[in-house]
């Protein structure tokens, strides 16, 4: 999952994805009761997970891309950070990579 930069740096141990409703997920910091990404859009389908965010001038706070399944990302010609997380099958957050 890709987050705007620093949206994650509160730490993963206690984070999860959760509450999928209209494509859109919520992640949070269940340890310390602290919502990472209130607008984490889904990219399920080959064509959402080839598009990515290609086309996108920047991610807001709050904001991110969940890519299900997915072992690697890249960040060729990305024009600002983002946070990388790597989920589980559970959801939980077992990497994290700031500011790539």
């Amino acid at each position: 999952m890709a987050t705007s930069a620093g949206g994650a740096s509160a730490g993963y141990n206690g984070t999860r994805v959760c509450g999928e409703a209209g494509g859109r997920v919520e992640a949070v910091n269940r340890t310390k009761g602290k919502i990472l990404g209130s607008r984490v859009r889904t990219a399920a389908s080959f064509r959402r997970r080839l598009q990515g965010l290609l086309g996108t001038r920047e991610l807001r706070r709050g904001e991110g891309l969940w890519i299900v399944p997915c072992a690697s990302v890249h960040s060729f010609g990305m024009g600002y950070p983002i946070d990388v997380l790597f989920l589980d099958a559970a959801g939980n957050v077992v990497g994290l990579f700031p500011a790539l």
